[in-house]
């Protein structure tokens, strides 16, 4: 009843989640080596290449994997004492969700509310509010199979929510969302964290450049990076330019800059942006950093070579 509200909202804004040095290992390989991080409320990006470990540590975060070293904490208390009641204040999405082909939309969503033990007409009320607001009201009575890939996306964020967690993992939530998806979805993101941790995997920085408290850049397993957006983009201020080049200058130029994006203008001229010690382009002009430009400076290698690896 009442008590039990009043307490759940005094306890979400000390919430804490503590992860101290974990680590994974497979065989020989390390996945992720001695992560350190405190996370409080809000929304965290957690930003890396394919392979840079994102997934493994989400896991275990979401206490499905087990540690090779290392402890995650709850408000002071190991995930695996507190086992069924960590799992009541978790929601998860992992990158490629099982679910059962034949199943309808509502189906599925019911199924799920079943499992974690959430009472019908709670289930009802929450389950109008998730459709209407990730725009499945009118799939629902679809069979998930015939589901576009970014529906299919979408079904998997409801049910991560279902009881509305304290806790909400999310694993490349926006794979498969179309532009407008997407910018819905973050609004939403951005209110929801209100008050509660919501840890959102991804190679797309866009998706978490404005709404996020904090951004933890992985690599090779490390975090090499962690903060609010702007602090981060001391690291790339000063590099960033945009110049205009003609076509037939781009290969030359691909080889000595890192070039962030470029669009054709009129008479074969190539307008680029990239990243640079310093400005190598003749008439180049300082341009405001993004973290997409960070992300980029930091992964040249991986963004280049890497695609397609998932870990």
């Amino acid at each position: 009843g009442l008590m039990h509200t009043k307490q759940r909202s005094f306890r979400r804004c000390d919430m804490e989640l503590e992860i101290r040095n974990l680590s994974k290992r497979y065989g020989k390989k390390t996945a992720v080596r001695g992560v350190e991080l405190s996370i409080t409320p809000g929304v965290w990006g957690l930003i890396g290449a394919n392979g840079a470990g994102k997934t493994t540590l989400m896991r275990m975060i979401a206490g499905i994997l087990p540690p090779s070293s290392g402890r995650v904490l709850y408000d002071g208390v190991d995930i695996r004492d507190l086992g069924e009641a960590y799992r009541d204040a978790l929601g998860y999405l992992p990158q490629s969700f099982g679910f059962y082909p034949e199943f309808t939309v509502t189906d599925y969503l019911e199924y799920v509310a079943a499992l974690k033990g959430i009472g019908k007409p709670e289930c009802r009320k929450k389950m109008e509010e998730l459709l209407e607001l990730l725009s499945l009201t009118e799939v629902r009575k679809k069979k998930i199979k015939k589901l576009s890939g970014g529906m299919q996306r979408r079904v998997g964020i409801a049910q991560a929510m279902l009881n509305d967690p304290d806790v909400l993992i999310l694993d490349e939530p926006t794979g498969g969302l179309d532009p407008g998806e997407r910018v819905r979805f973050r609004n939403f993101l951005s209110e929801f964290a209100q008050g509660r941790i919501v840890l959102i995997s991804t190679h797309i920085v866009s998706d978490v450049e404005y709404i996020a408290a904090q951004n933890v850049i992985m690599k090779e397993g490390r975090i090499i990076g962690a903060g609010k957006t702007e602090e981060l983009l001391g690291a790339v201020a000063g590099k960033v330019f945009t110049a205009v080049i003609r076509q037939d200058e781009l290969p030359r130029y691909e080889e000595a800059v890192r070039i962030v994006s470029m669009k054709g203008e009129r008479g074969g001229q190539v307008g680029v942006r990239y990243i640079s010690d310093t400005p190598e382009i003749p008439d180049s002009c300082p341009a405001e950093p993004r973290l997409e430009d960070l992300y980029l400076w930091l992964f040249r290698r991986e963004a280049a070579s890497r695609e397609g690896e998932i870990c």
